[in-house]
């Protein structure tokens, strides 16, 4: 452990957005256990603007233009004390391994206890419980996800500077839509039943609908705005960041 006997700490964040936004329990867990400590996380590139809690760095893993290997060895000169390890792929363990921070915490499995220094087991069957306690079970076993919601703190100036073009143009109220999914149908709310929502939120709130989603859910939100005057459909209209800053 470093000289002053204060932990430094790096956190290697999930890949996928809901699971990313899910470990900021985990996260503020860790900023409220380790209060002095700098508390630096590692996410995929394109999440490295989200208002994500920290007390340091945002360090930004691009697959693109680096390795794990590399960018492990990159984190020697840091002198970190522990690395947290939430993803469950083999690659991050890797990382945290190639890195020689002394603790370096996750779960096993992927054939990956070799490279931590702390491999735990899950109480439970993986995935059979909330991947936030998961997560929290990380750091202690007696913390729980009513006292570590995943949040974000989004403040009017993070929401001013990210609105950009949409600063003037949205409705003074709004009601969202977002349809899409990843899998498509298989996860999906039927197109149809949207369009029945947005009669009836008409009729009782009278106000405006928005539909935010990726380029291609497009179609979904052409389909359920057709014909209806007070839906408008942005899908593939705005970067995450301007969805986020929508929403709050």
């Amino acid at each position: 452990m470093n000289n002053n006997l204060i932990p430094k700490i790096v956190i290697r964040t999930p890949n996928w957005l809901g699971d990313l936004i899910i470990s900021t329990g985990f996260i503020n867990a860790v900023l409220e256990k380790f209060p002095k400590s700098k508390v630096d996380i590692i996410v995929k590139s394109g999440f490295e603007s989200l208002p994500l809690p920290h007390r340091g760095e945002i360090l930004i893993f691009d697959p693109n233009y680096t390795t794990v290997g590399r960018f492990g060895k990159k984190l020697r000169d840091s002198n970190y004390d522990f690395f947290y390890i939430l993803p469950p792929s083999f690659s991050s363990a890797w990382m945290a391994y190639i890195s020689n921070i002394p603790k370096r915490i996750g779960y096993s499995g992927q054939f990956r206890g070799f490279l931590l220094s702390c491999a735990k087991k899950n109480k439970n069957r993986q995935r059979s419980e909330h991947i936030l306690n998961e997560y929290l079970n990380l750091l202690d076993s007696d913390i729980t996800i009513e006292k570590y919601p995943p949040h974000i703190k989004i403040t009017k100036n993070w929401v001013d500077k990210h609105l950009n073009t949409f600063l003037n143009q949205l409705p003074k109220s709004f009601i969202v839509f977002s349809p899409g999914a990843i899998y498509g149908p298989a996860k999906q709310w039927p197109i149809k039943h949207f369009r029945s929502l947005a009669l009836k939120m008409k009729q009782v709130f009278n106000t405006s609908i928005l539909i935010l989603g990726t380029d291609q859910e497009n179609e979904y939100g052409a389909e359920i705005s057709h014909n209806f005057e007070w839906v408008e459909n942005y899908c593939g209209k705005t970067s995450l960041n301007e969805l986020i800053a929508i929403l709050a």
